[in-house]
């Protein structure tokens, strides 16, 4: 795992895999995807560069909704430390690369990060690639080009530095305080 225990525990709020995926899914996804859209809003202002991630046309779905819908058709095997993660690299591969997000790569580089993510993380991880990419709606060979890129980017290295694992608990805070937020 990448995270300390502290985190673990903070995740576990959301319960168990299959429990957070059945009763808490949707929560997490509207949350991610608040998250996500508000470091759009951020790297947009910083750059303008196009990525192999580049969609040729808006997904017909929300992100909100392409979220959710990796988390449930997965069978709820992807944790919530793998979304976490997963946001963490796409955090470094844009600030170290100036990569703008927009959504016409997010779904993409989202489903890509969440997928290194959940082999890093889950030992071992039962998806395969053609399952995972036929969830994302990519083809394999999509799949399989846009993990080796991001693979590429992150330098082989899908380990978290101490600041990584601060920002991963910052993100997590930041979702937790969402979520509670919206019980209140």
């Amino acid at each position: 795992m990448v995270f300390g225990q502290e985190s673990i525990e903070k995740l576990h709020y959301y319960g168990t895999s299959n429990d957070w995926c059945i009763l808490n899914g949707f929560d997490i996804a509207a949350n991610v995807c608040v998250y996500i859209k508000s470091r759009m809003n951020e790297y947009n202002q910083q750059s303008k560069r196009l990525v192999p991630f580049h969609s040729s046309r808006l997904p017909p779905i929300t992100l909100n909704e392409y979220i959710l819908r990796l988390i449930i058709n997965t069978r709820c095997l992807i944790s919530p430390v793998c979304v976490i993660s997963a946001i963490v690299y796409i955090e470094k591969v844009t600030k170290k690369y100036g990569i703008e997000l927009n959504e016409y790569n997010i779904f993409r580089l989202f489903s890509t990060a969440l997928l290194l993510s959940y082999k890093t993380n889950e030992d071992p991880p039962h998806l395969k690639n053609s399952d995972y990419s036929r969830i994302a709606g990519l083809t394999l060979q999509e799949m399989n080009i846009l993990e080796r890129k991001l693979l590429q980017y992150l330098e082989y290295d899908l380990s978290l530095t101490s600041e990584e694992e601060f920002q991963a608990r910052k993100i997590t805070e930041i979702i937790i305080s969402q979520r509670l937020s919206q019980t209140i």
